[in-house]
C-alpha cells in the first residue's frame, strides 16, 4: 500500500493511503508538514516524521496506524528522520539520532552534517526509548553520521552507512 501527503496547513497535513485494488481508505490527519513515512512489515503500522514549529522545525517521530487502525498517532519522543529507522520487528524499530539538532534542521537537513548519531531500539507497544549504542563511549569512538540503517534477514546484525567515510558498519543485536 502507498500513501500520500498533502499539507493542509502551516502545521498539518493529510495522508491519503492508495490500495492496490482501488480500495478507498479513510485518510490520516497529522500534525506538521514534510511528512515522510515507512510501513512495518505487515503493513500495521506507519512510522513516519514531521516538522512543526513546536519542535523548532526539527523532525519528529510518530507512529501511525494503518488505513484499518484506529486513525490516531503517538509522538515516539525522538527527533529523527524516518529514513535513519529500520523495523526489526512489526513492532520493533531501530533508529539513528542526532545528538544534537539546531533549529530549523528538518526544514534544512544540510544542518546537520557535522551531527553524530547514536542508536535507540523502540518498542512500538509500548512506546518504551533505548539507547543501544553511543559509539563515541566506546573504546574506539567511531564518529558516525547514520544515512541508512537495515538489519540481517536473521534480525541479529544492524548495519549502519556512515555518510562521512561511506564505510558500512555492523552491529550485533543477540
Amino acid at each position: 500500500m502507498a500513501f500520500y501527503a498533502k499539507p493542509t496547513g502551516l502545521n498539518s497535513s493529510e495522508i491519503f493511503f492508495i490500495g492496490q485494488a482501488g480500495e478507498n481508505f479513510k485518510s490520516l490527519k497529522v500534525e506538521g508538514v514534510n511528512f515522510q513515512g515507512r510501513w512495518s512489515p505487515a503493513g500495521n503500522y506507519l512510522l513516519y516524521h514531521t516538522v512543526t514549529a513546536d519542535n523548532d522545525y526539527n523532525p519528529n517521530l510518530w507512529l501511525g496506524s494503518g488505513p484499518n487502525g484506529s486513525g490516531q498517532s503517538r509522538d515516539l519522543g525522538l527527533q529523527t528522520w524516518v529514513k535513519k529507522c529500520v523495523f526489526a520487528k512489526e513492532d520493533e524499530v531501530y533508529c539513528a539520532v542526532p545528538e544534537n539538532l539546531p533549529l530549523g534542521a528538518g526544514l534544512y537537513p544540510e544542518l546537520v552534517e557535522s551531527e553524530r548519531d547514536v542508536i535507540y531500539k523502540i518498542n512500538l507497544l509500548t512506546g518504551r526509548k533505548q539507547l543501544v549504542a553511543n559509539p563515541y563511549e566506546e573504546e574506539s569512538p567511531v564518529n558516525l553520521k547514520v544515512g541508512k540503517l537495515e538489519i540481517s534477514a536473521q534480525h541479529d546484525m544492524l548495519f549502519l552507512w556512515d555518510e562521512y567515510s561511506g564505510k558500512i558498519y555492523k552491529m550485533k543485536l543477540k
